[in-house]
């Protein structure tokens, strides 16, 4: 997957827009929302399902990008957190009524559609307060991955957000049909997203070879090249680290 960068910007102004609000601290990254964006606008997908709805960034970046090309899919979203839900609600306003909301993606209807897009975003321990913890265990985890991949439509696209490797480890035992997965990140190193793309044809896997061996370069070699030329401007165009006071009393 090659993100566009007018999508990465449209991502980007949603993560800004929300890092004031209450519960932020655990947003989805712009790149990621973006990501997120374009899958919404060139594969316009008729069912969408986001597992940790949060407070609301990505739940209200796909029904944006859903107005924006016209496309009025089930869209479901996940949480189960009471001050989550509270903020949520809020922070969607009119386009609440664009989105399911369940506590457990076991507790969505059997007659929604089978699922064409799905996000990651949250379900995992990691994302709770210290005090919510215990409540939620690596077997909830799989729980959840089980309760949506048995329902997922012929080619649909799994997005996680962030690295979430015990998830991905869920998602790829619970898998019952092929998959191609890529691990799609921006230039400069940051996590990115994990992909699965399921029932891939060969064109698509062929496609996906590619950007893995350009991935492949880049990272690690392309983003230390990039480092070090950035340090180089850094030096030419600031002092002299020689010529700059040590800090503390100077005695004068």
């Amino acid at each position: 997957m090659i993100v566009r960068r007018r999508a990465v910007r449209e991502g980007t102004a949603v993560h800004w827009r929300f890092r004031p609000r209450p519960g932020s601290d655990y947003v989805a990254s712009g790149f990621a929302l973006g990501a997120v964006i374009d899958l919404v606008e060139r594969r316009r997908p008729a069912s969408i399902l986001e597992v940790g709805a949060g407070i609301g960034t990505l739940t209200t970046a796909v029904a944006e990008a859903a107005i924006r090309v016209g496309l009025e899919p089930s869209q479901v979203a996940v949480e189960e957190i009471d001050f989550c839900l509270e903020q949520l609600d809020a922070n969607l306003g009119s386009l609440g009524d664009r989105v399911r909301i369940v506590r457990r993606a076991a507790d969505v209807p059997a007659e929604v559609a089978p699922y064409e897009l799905v996000v990651i975003d949250g379900g995992a321990t990691t994302d709770l307060l210290p005090e919510d913890q215990p409540g939620w265990t690596a077997q909830d985890e799989r729980a959840e991955v089980a309760a949506w991949i048995g329902r997922l439509a012929p080619g649909a696209i799994v997005v996680v957000e962030n690295e979430r490797a015990p998830q991905r480890s869920h998602i790829e035992a619970e898998a019952t049909r092929p998959y191609r997965h890529e691990h799609v990140r921006p230039v400069d190193g940051s996590p990115g997203l994990h992909l699965y793309q399921f029932d891939p044809t060969p064109g698509l896997q062929a496609r996906a070879r590619v950007r893995d061996a350009v991935r492949a370069l880049w990272f690690p070699r392309g983003l230390r090249l990039l480092r070090r030329a950035h340090l180089v401007v850094l030096r030419r165009s600031g002092p002299d680290r020689a010529a700059v006071a040590p800090g503390g009393d100077s005695g004068a």
